[in-house]
């Protein structure tokens, strides 16, 4: 009974340990995150993309997969999260827009072309 308690509070730790191990990003000019992006908003879209911040957040194990492709040919980046951590209704939002925006521009080819396609979409 003891060894299971201790087994469940050191997964415990493990998995707030994986989650605290995010990037940061900033929204609205505050920093909500552990990486160097931007969330996208309505309001910033235009901007952010053209400043090269975008980026589409993507909660998987990242088993090698490559972005590097589709970040240089759509100039977003792809920020893989951790798969144990659910994405924020912030980071939903985010994808939404750049699918939308990316749809808009591009039609639907650009979704077979990203590594692995966002939880929101």
């Amino acid at each position: 009974m003891k060894i299971q308690k201790i087994l469940v509070f050191a997964a415990f730790l493990f998995f707030v340990s994986i989650s605290a191990q995010q990037t940061k990003a900033k929204l609205n000019g505050k920093e909500v995150h552990n990486v160097s992006f931007t969330l996208v908003t309505k309001q910033n879209l235009e901007q952010t993309l053209k400043n090269k911040e975008a980026a589409f957040i993507i909660n998987a194990i990242h088993n090698g997969f490559d972005t590097k492709s589709f970040e240089e040919k759509y100039g977003v980046r792809i920020k893989v999260e951790n798969c144990v951590v659910m994405p924020t209704i912030s980071e939903k939002e985010n994808n939404r827009i750049l699918a939308n925006y990316f749809t808009e521009k591009f039609g639907e080819i650009w979704k077979k072309e990203i590594p692995v396609l966002p939880m929101s979409l």
